[in-house]
């Protein structure tokens, strides 16, 4: 994902789609979210870590055969946060109907939804960049509007 023309900050990490990434991919987008200005005990920095892990593990989980890597983006537009997580396997995930209470998985992309429903959110997929593998998207409302500082106004505040 590129970050959105109203983004005013953003990063991006990779990670191999293996299982020891997912803590890696919350611990980086956890400092990631201290640095664009969320507070660790947010509301919206909870919910956005708990959905950055369900998305690397479903990317682990049904994308490792066919995509040797996750990409991450974390950006801040004005009044919303946006977390991109791209792999390269084609297929875009459905959200299920209804659970399987006997089913061992299945679950988060339900999480995600009902997460990002509850926050007055959005989520959706697109195709890949380069048209390879799919990006799901999921914008967060922030509670404080972000102030969008040029460079030269935060190399200043340092």
């Amino acid at each position: 994902m590129t970050p959105t023309s109203d983004a005013c900050h953003f990063h991006q990490f990779t990670f191999p789609t293996r299982p020891a990434s997912v803590p890696e991919a919350r611990q980086r987008t956890s400092a990631a979210l201290t640095d664009l200005g969320l507070r660790p005990n947010a509301e919206v920095t909870q919910s956005a870590l708990l959905i950055i892990s369900e998305l690397v593990t479903n990317s682990v989980v049904h994308a490792g055969h066919r995509s040797p890597q996750v990409r991450i983006t974390v950006a801040v537009e004005r009044r919303n946060l946006i977390l991109a997580v791209h792999d390269r396997h084609p297929q875009r995930p459905a959200l299920p109907t209804s659970p399987d209470a006997t089913a061992t998985g299945g679950r988060g992309l339900r999480i995600i939804c009902e997460l990002t429903h509850q926050a007055g959110g959005s989520a959706w997929t697109v195709p890949g960049p380069d048209e390879v593998g799919k990006t799901v998207l999921v914008r967060l409302p922030r509670s404080r509007p972000y102030r969008c500082r040029s460079t030269h106004e935060a190399a200043q505040r340092r």
